[in-house]
This record gives C-alpha cells, structure tokens and sequence, in this order.
C-alpha cells in the first residue's frame, strides 16, 4: 500500500526546554532563516499532501505563540498542551489523534526541519506493513569515550 493511500498524522514533540543548547529561549523557537525552527518543520510536513493531520505539542509557557504562528495551517495543524517528559509529551499528542484514528503515526524531532518527502514515505509504508518503522543513519562524527576525570581514555570505533 503506497502511503497516499494510508491515514497519516504527524506528531512533533515541541515542549522541551532545550537545556543541552545553553540557551534562554529552547531551541525549537531559535530562529532559521526568518522563522523559528519549529515553524520550518511543521510547514515541511504540512506540504505533504498525504499527510492528514499534525500535532504539535508544546508548553504551557509557549502554546499561545505557537498557535498563533500555526494559524495558517490550521486545516491540519493541532497544537496540544505537553507534558513533564519527552514521553508522556508525545503520549498526550497520540490521544489528540484518537478522534482521526490514523493508519500510521508519524513522530518527528521538531528541531529536524529538513524532512525528506521520499525517506518519510518509505517510514510510513513500512510502519504499516511491520508495526514500527525508523531512520537510522551512520554515525559520521568522532566519539570519544572519557573515565570519570573527563581524560580521553578511547576513540570509540564508528563502524560497529
């Protein structure tokens, strides 16, 4: 079954704080380009016609912003109150969906706006097919492994 002919919603986790970025603002709200990164994002998966619905889920603190920024898109675009984790985030962003009841449920890091149409569709056909799918992708950056002094005790091997 091609994946135009599937029911397919998109979550995008949203509600972070971004502590590992150093920043004030989370980093789904820095700028790229004229807008922030989430808006990128959710307009990549937005031009998929296919695609049916997509939630984001953000914070309290910024889901007025977001809805406001999402205007546009409302005909598919959902903006959902997110929770204390990651997963119970994403949790409440699969319940927003059970209305719809989607074929597959797509979720997608907000913060990765550069979506590929074709590698999302092999997703999508093969979380139908197999129950789950994902993307994997060589590591190509250098991982060093250090004891608990913070000194470089190995340079781990990437190929495994």
């Amino acid at each position: 079954m091609a994946s135009e002919e599937l029911a397919v919603s998109v979550v995008l986790p949203a509600s972070g704080t971004g502590d590992r970025f150093s920043c004030q603002t989370p980093k789904q709200f820095a700028f790229l380009l004229d807008k922030p990164i989430f808006f990128h994002t959710v307009m990549a998966f937005y031009r998929f016609n296919w695609v049916q619905n997509i939630v984001i889920i953000v914070s309290a603190e910024y889901i007025d912003r977001v809805t406001a920024m999402v205007y546009c898109c409302k005909d598919k675009v959902n903006v959902v109150l997110g929770s204390n984790t990651r997963h119970r985030s994403i949790r409440e962003g699969a319940q927003a969906l059970l209305h719809v009841r989607p074929d597959v449920v797509v979720i997608h890091d907000v913060v990765r706006p550069f979506v590929d149409e074709e590698v999302v569709k092999t997703i999508v056909k093969n979380a139908f097919v197999h129950g789950a799918a994902g993307v994997t992708r060589p590591l190509v950056s250098t991982v060093i492994q250090g004891d608990e002094n913070d000194m470089l005790t190995a340079s781990l091997d990437r190929n495994l």
